[in-house]
């Protein structure tokens, strides 16, 4: 009975010596997010960039202490914050950097949390800004070869004014461009909502005639699609 009850208390001993010990280690998930790919048409502009939120983690509470750089610069209204402001006017890719203290118990790093710190992580993640000079205007939009594309649907045409363009799926970046007849830029709305299928669009006020409709992700045409305004 003795060496029963001497093996039942040796089990849990060592039962709660693992739960302290997983408790303690640096386990905990930091992650990093520098947002969605983003387009810049037509520029000079700017976009936002960086996730929401830029950083998750696990472990530490408000012990966790964090510090935010984007590189390269160029073009960042400010490298040491979550969301800065991006104009480049070339295509660039930034990535952001995220050190992580001991306190936030990073997965990876050594040592036990919370009773002491772990050792301090380093977790990063990129973004591509694309700046696309095509959005500009079409150079001879008569001599323009509508592109089709089965993603996509737009609708009525010829329309009295107002239509919608419907997508079967998006990809983040992707801007819709609304060109007269002369191929200079009416209307254009960037970096669409990816959890959005139909975007609604209204010419009333626009001379009738003859516009073209361009979809673009990045620095491809996806779509491009001539409509009558009666």
């Amino acid at each position: 009975m003795k060496t029963k009850i001497k093996f039942l208390f040796a089990a849990l001993m060592l039962f709660c010596i693992a739960q302290v010990n997983a408790q303690n280690s640096c386990n905990k998930v930091c992650a990093v997010s520098a947002g969605s790919n983003k387009t810049i048409c037509c520029p000079p502009g700017s976009v936002t960039i960086g996730g929401s939120p830029c950083i998750t983690y696990g472990g530490g509470g408000t012990a966790c202490t964090y510090t935010y750089s984007w590189v390269p610069t160029t073009g960042l209204s400010s490298a040491t914050v979550c969301n800065p402001t991006a104009s480049p006017t070339v295509t660039t890719t930034y990535t952001l950097y995220v050190n992580f203290s001991g306190l936030c118990c990073c997965d990876g790093g050594t040592g036990s949390c919370p009773s002491q710190t772990c050792t301090a992580i380093q977790r990063s993640s990129t973004v591509k800004v694309t700046v696309n000079n095509t959005c500009c205007r079409l150079i001879s939009p008569d001599q323009e070869n509508e592109k089709v594309n089965s993603e996509i649907n737009l609708f009525p045409n010829p329309t009295e004014g107002k239509f919608s363009l419907q997508f079967n799926q998006l990809v983040a970046g992707t801007c819709i461009v609304i060109y007269d007849a002369n191929g200079k830029q009416a209307m254009f709305e960037a970096n669409l909502d990816v959890n959005k299928k139909q975007f609604d669009y209204d010419l009333t006020q626009m001379a009738k005639g003859i516009y073209y409709v361009k979809v673009i992700e990045g620095e491809s045409t996806l779509y491009l699609k001539k409509i009558v305004l009666q």
